[in-house]
């Protein structure tokens, strides 16, 4: 039920002068002709209806019965849940690859991996060419019987070698130890006691020839392969790691 008071802008109690004195004033106000505002035209049809209405003594009376009378239709009540306040999401942020330009260390890698390839290939002639040897005394003797090996003493290192027939410890009678070592990098490869003859295995030929071995395959991928920039650094740089260590086995432990 519309409420005409309210469209017109006074009180239920107002008397006939007073309706008809706000009716002019917003029929004026909102008069499509003086309004240019599109809601303009509706509101002005709103007030007219009003008038008519309010305006007239016995509408009026039966309006207000009616007003008076009418039972406003009960608005249904919905319930709604309370809103949880939302965490906000993590910030995410999707890890961007960094890319480096590698071009410029191209030339370096490959250097590198032509230097340990060449290394590699002076250890070869290294271990292939004949062995000078020397004397020095024999400080100390022990026989490891759980492992089958017997370690020699001299005043400038101490050698590990398979043990061969029965051994007796007696400095007395041994004869000075016979080193055989290779003419370039001085790694011994060959021990002579007592007429016994044995591989040492204080080398970088024995047990961690595996460093070599490596080396040769990293630096030989590094100067074969041609397209892929990538590979071609990372074999360089892994070469020259392995290089660093197989240099410091040779000259600093097994120099010991």
């Amino acid at each position: 039920m519309k409420d005409y008071y309210n469209i017109l802008q006074v009180s239920p109690d107002a008397d006939t002068a007073e309706i008809k004195k706000s009716f002019r004033r917003l029929a004026t106000l909102y008069h499509p002709d003086k309004n240019p505002d599109p809601s303009a035209h509706y509101l002005f049809q709103e007030i007219n209806e009003a008038y008519q209405i309010i305006g007239d003594n016995q509408q009026r009376q039966w309006y207000d019965l009616k007003r008076m009378y009418v039972v406003a239709e009960p608005v249904p009540i919905s319930y709604t849940p309370p809103v949880q306040p939302r965490r906000p999401p993590p910030a995410y942020k999707p890890r961007q690859r960094v890319h480096i330009d590698l071009r410029p260390y191209v030339v370096f890698a490959r250097g590198m991996s032509w230097i340990c390839l060449i290394f590699c290939l002076l250890l070869v002639v290294d271990y292939l060419l004949p062995k000078p040897f020397s004397e020095e005394p024999v400080l100390g003797v022990r026989i490891m019987h759980q492992t089958g090996k017997i370690v020699v003493t001299t005043p400038r290192r101490v050698m590990t070698m398979p043990m061969t027939g029965n051994f007796i410890i007696d400095l007395s009678k041994y004869t000075p130890v016979s080193i055989y070592r290779t003419p370039l990098f001085g790694s011994v490869v060959k021990a002579e006691l007592k007429g016994m003859e044995a591989p040492t295995e204080n080398n970088i030929y024995g047990s961690l020839v595996f460093f070599p071995v490596l080396l040769f395959i990293l630096s030989l991928l590094g100067v074969v392969i041609r397209n892929n920039i990538e590979l071609i650094v990372n074999f360089g740089i892994a070469s020259s790691i392995i290089l660093i260590i197989t240099l410091f086995l040779i000259f600093v432990v097994f120099r010991l």
